[in-house]
C-alpha cells in the first residue's frame, strides 16, 4: 500500500525526475490504484471470512473510508468557495460519477468504486462458498465483457471502474487462498514475475509511443495491469521480507497504514501549490526532487494528523 501510493503520487506530480527507470515508472503510476483494487479484494475476502460479526465488520470498514472522504470534500468545496450542503452529501455518495446524466459533480472516482465494490462482495463471498473457481472466473469475465462493450460504444468514465473488476476478482481469489493457508511457491513468483516485467515494459512502451485518448477510451491504460499487480505485489513482498525492517520498509509501512488520506490529500494539495510548483520548484531541474519531496512530506504530515484526528474522534463499534 505504501509503494502504491507513492506510485501514485509521482504519476499526478507529472515531472521529469531525470532518472529513466523512475521517470518510466511515474508514467504508468495510475496502476498503484490497481494495488489499491487488488489489496482491498484480498482484504475484504479475508476480514469476511475471519469475522463472525460480518455486519459490525462492514460498518467498520465503510467508517474507515467514509468519514475521511466527506471531509476532504468538505475542504475541497471550501477552497472552491462552492459549499452547499446538498452537493457535499451527493459528492460524498459519489452518485455523480456513477450517473453522469444527472450532472452532479463528483469528487472522485476511486471512492465511489469501492462502494460499488464493497456493495457486491457478499454476494460474491456466498456464491465462492459454493464454487470458488467458478465465481472468481465469472466475476473476471464480467469485467472483461463489460468492458470491452463500454470501449464499443465509448461511453462514460465508468470504464475506471468496471475495468478494475478483474484485478479485483484476482485480489478475492489471493484472499481465499491466504484465508485457507495455501502458501505461494516459489515457481509462482517467478513465473509472475517475469510476466510483470514484460508486461511493465510492454505498458510503458504502448503509454510513450500511443495518443492518450487512443489508450483512455480502449482501456490499454488499465487491463495490462491484470497482468502486472499479482506478480508485483508478489515480489515486493518478498523483497521487504528479506530487509528486515530496515528504515526502507518501516517507512513504506507509515504511508501503508495512512494511504487512503495520502490518496486523497495530494489531489488537494496538487490542486492549490501546481502552478507554483510548476512556476517556481520546476523551473530548473535541479529542484524536481526538492520539490517532490517537500510535496510528499507536507502530504504524509497533513494526512498523519487527518488519520489521528479520525482515531480519536470516531464511535467504538463493540462486537
Amino acid at each position: 500500500m505504501g509503494f502504491a501510493t507513492i506510485w501514485v503520487m509521482l504519476f499526478h506530480f507529472r515531472a521529469n525526475m531525470e532518472i529513466a527507470p523512475i521517470d518510466w515508472l511515474s508514467s504508468v503510476g495510475y496502476g498503484g490504484v490497481d494495488i489499491f483494487l487488488y489489496l482491498s479484494g484480498f482484504g475484504l475476502y479475508y476480514g469476511y471470512s475471519k469475522n463472525e460479526n460480518r455486519r459490525i465488520f462492514y460498518i467498520r470498514r465503510f467508517m474507515r473510508i467514509y468519514p475521511i472522504y466527506l471531509i476532504i470534500i468538505v475542504v475541497d468545496t471550501f477552497l472552491r468557495q462552492q459549499i452547499n450542503i446538498v452537493d457535499i452529501l451527493l459528492k460524498s455518495i459519489g452518485i455523480g460519477y456513477f450517473f453522469p446524466f444527472l450532472k452532479i459533480d463528483y469528487y472522485d472516482w476511486y471512492i465511489p468504486s469501492l462502494y460499488v465494490l464493497y456493495f457486491l462482495f457478499p454476494f460474491i463471498y456466498k456464491y465462492m462458498q459454493k464454487n470458488v473457481l467458478r465465481t472468481v472466473i465469472g466475476l473476471f469475465l464480467m469485467g472483461i465483457c463489460l468492458t470491452a462493450l463500454l470501449i464499443i460504444i465509448q461511453k462514460g468514465t465508468v470504464i475506471l471502474t468496471i475495468s478494475r473488476l478483474p484485478i479485483f476478482s484476482m485480489g478475492v481469489f489471493a484472499g481465499y487462498m491466504f484465508s485457507k493457508n495455501k502458501g505461494i511457491s516459489k515457481n509462482l513468483v517467478i513465473s509472475t514475475s517475469i510476466i510483470t516485467i514484460v508486461m511493465l515494459i510492454v505498458e510503458i512502451i504502448l503509454v510513450e509511443h500511443f495518443d492518450h485518448i487512443f489508450l483512455w477510451r480502449n482501456a490499454i491504460y488499465w487491463l495490462p495491469f491484470i497482468l502486472i499487480i499479482p506478480g508485483l505485489c508478489f515480489s515486493l513482498v518478498l523483497c521487504m521480507n528479506k530487509m528486515d525492517n530496515n528504515i526502507v520498509v518501516l517507512g513504506l509501512r507509515f504511508i501503508g497504514k495512512i494511504s487512503l488520506e495520502a490518496y486523497l490529500t495530494h489531489i488537494i494539495i496538487l490542486g492549490i501549490c501546481r502552478n507554483f510548483i510548476k512556476s517556481h520548484l520546476l523551473s530548473n531541474s535541479c529542484y524536481v526532487w526538492v520539490s517532490f519531496i517537500l510535496f510528499a512530506c507536507v502530504v504524509f504530515v497533513l494526512s498523519y494528523a487527518l488519520n489521528r484526528l479520525y482515531s480519536r474522534v470516531r464511535i467504538p463499534l463493540r462486537l
